[in-house]
């Protein structure tokens, strides 16, 4: 009974989600950047630069909380590319065989616990920095809205197009990075 009602929680909040882009796109006249003959390469290109980079600011976002509470990071990947501590040096790395296909990760380099209180003290720094990306996957997505309804109502949105069409897949990748983290 617990799965079918979590069942339930998730499928209104994806109709929900999905009556408020909806009213979104209607709202914002999304469909004017349409009109004006965008090949399909350069839309797949946009949202594939939008999305590499709401990843990359989301993984950022993680590995910044961590250093400034001063927890040392021992691995960073964002889609193909990682950079990785080796004998405190960073280094980049390519690996196309072992693609994030969620995007990303940070890894912490976590001391060992001896006792209870460093226990505690490092869950509560780990949970606020898996805490502090979607907050900031969400503040990406309300800043490239207003971004995008700054040039709606300058009506510079058909000199921009393809600005404002990135604009459109950073609203897309926040809220969906910031919904799907929680």
């Amino acid at each position: 009974m617990k799965k079918f009602c979590q069942y339930i929680l998730v499928l209104v909040i994806s109709i929900l989600f999905g009556i408020g882009i909806g009213t979104f796109m209607t709202e914002f006249e999304i469909d004017k950047l349409f009109k004006h003959r965008i090949d399909y390469a350069t839309i797949i290109g946009l949202f594939a630069l939008a999305m590499l980079f709401s990843v990359t600011l989301h993984e950022l976002s993680h590995a910044f909380y961590f250093w400034i509470n001063k927890v040392p990071l021992r691995f960073v990947a964002i889609f193909l590319f990682g950079f990785y501590k080796d004998d405190k040096k960073w280094k980049f790395i390519f690996y196309p065989n072992k693609i994030t296909l969620r995007g990303g990760i940070a890894i912490p380099d976590l001391p060992a616990v001896n006792n209870e209180s460093q226990f505690k003290k490092i869950r509560k720094v780990y949970s606020r920095a898996l805490l502090f990306a979607p907050i900031i996957s969400f503040v990406e997505a309300i800043v490239a809205m207003v971004a995008y309804a700054t040039l709606l109502f300058s009506e510079l949105i058909t000199k921009y197009t393809n600005a404002s069409v990135f604009l459109v897949f950073c609203i897309f990748a926040g809220f969906t990075m910031f919904f799907h983290r929680f």
